[in-house]
């Protein structure tokens, strides 16, 4: 930050007499997006994303509605649900098929978790042709919540064999 040294009387063009680069670190602390107001603060360290120093609230607008448009891939709700049964059927429980996982959202949770887990497509949707394809029983998998989160992190579509080591 440069502090300028101009004083002047209200209407006239400031003359800089001065200049000197303050040796106390500014940062912004709060952005407001939808406002563009911000707030600067003295003797701060400038902010970095993804560490926020304890003795600083960070606080940010959010909730505000804006349009989104994207091509989303249709999914089958109906297949999602008789892949569930076709597992319930088949072992009486739903289990999460990654090898060395087996959490079972009804053991966990009791009735919350009764009849929950999430369908994972093996073959990524992002792989069929822009008219869809075909998805088989065969092609899906359960799975619980973190390794649906781990199969995918980064925008991957990882195995489940080798998903979790032993």
């Amino acid at each position: 930050m440069i502090v300028v040294d101009a004083p002047h009387a209200p209407g006239e063009t400031a003359k800089v007499e001065g200049r000197l680069l303050d040796p106390k670190p500014w940062a912004v602390k709060e952005i407001d997006t939808v406002t563009g107001e911000w707030l600067l603060v003295r003797d701060r360290d400038p902010f970095v994303p993804a560490f926020y120093p304890p003795d600083i609230e960070a606080s940010y607008f959010e909730g505000a509605q804006r349009p989104k448009f994207v091509l989303h891939r249709r999914r089958e709700a109906e297949l999602r649900r008789a892949k569930i049964a076709a597992v319930m059927a088949q072992t009486g429980k739903l289990v999460c098929e990654v090898p060395n996982c087996d959490f079972d959202f009804k053991e966990r949770y009791d009735e919350l978790g009764e009849g929950y887990v999430q369908v994972h497509h093996l073959i990524p949707l992002n792989k069929a042709p822009k008219e869809g394809r075909k998805i088989f029983l065969k092609d899906l998998a359960v799975v619980c919540a973190n390794c649906h989160a781990m199969i995918h992190r980064n925008g991957e579509c990882r195995p489940l064999q080798g998903l979790i080591s032993e």
